[in-house]
């Protein structure tokens, strides 16, 4: 009834870092008016404006990208969420089985009681079972609703950890983003792109730890 948990598909972009801005600012000299009194003076040339030196370094940007994939089967917080998913999956199939089989009980007995009733009554019999069927079919509903919400909040506390993890990497270590590798088509010249996955499961242990 239920899938086994998956993560979601997410992406961290941690510690954009702002490129280094150059201002630049140049002063002119007010100019005076000459007067009738004193002659006109020599044109001088104008000086040249001088383009800035390049200076030979180029600002390099680090890109970190992760297997998102590897974190439920190899963090502690991954391990918690699955099992956390399990259970909760495992409680609510066995209340619907429960369930079930009490109807189909129900229905077999009624199957054999019916012909021995009145036309009457065995309307009645119909149409409180269809009744019971009908609310075991909203039980359904709602247990599929609960885990679905259960899940989406275990999974958006563990994407959380893993945002954290990736953030404190990549702030400690220089890097512009940390990223879903499979998010990462394409590094242009000027970007280092690297897998930081194994650093940043690292990270992620250790704070789990800690707590």
């Amino acid at each position: 009834m239920y899938k086994a948990f998956t993560l979601s598909r997410i992406c961290l972009l941690a510690l954009l870092l702002a490129a280094p801005t150059m201002a630049h600012a140049g002063k002119m000299q007010p100019l005076t008016a000459p007067t009738a009194a004193v002659p006109e003076p020599a044109a001088t040339p104008a000086t040249e404006l001088k383009q800035p030196e390049a200076t030979g370094t180029e600002h390099t940007v680090k890109i970190g990208y992760v297997d998102i994939t590897r974190f439920g089967a190899e963090t502690e917080a991954g391990k918690t969420a699955r099992e956390k998913v399990r259970k909760k999956s495992e409680r609510l199939e066995s209340q619907v089985n429960a369930r079930q089989k009490l109807l189909e009980k129900q229905k077999a007995a009624l199957q054999v009681k019916l012909p021995s009733l009145p036309p009457k009554e065995q309307e009645a019999k119909a149409k409180e079972f269809e009744k019971k069927v009908e609310e075991h079919r909203k039980f359904l509903q709602s247990a599929e609703k609960e885990m679905k919400g259960f899940e989406a909040e275990v999974t958006r506390q563990l994407y959380q950890d893993i945002e954290e993890a990736a953030a404190a990497f990549g702030k400690a270590n220089g890097y512009s983003a940390v990223v879903v590798k499979r998010d990462l088509l394409y590094v242009g010249s000027g970007v280092e792109g690297e897998d930081v996955t194994a650093r940043v499961l690292k990270i992620m242990n250790a704070r789990k730890d800690k707590k």
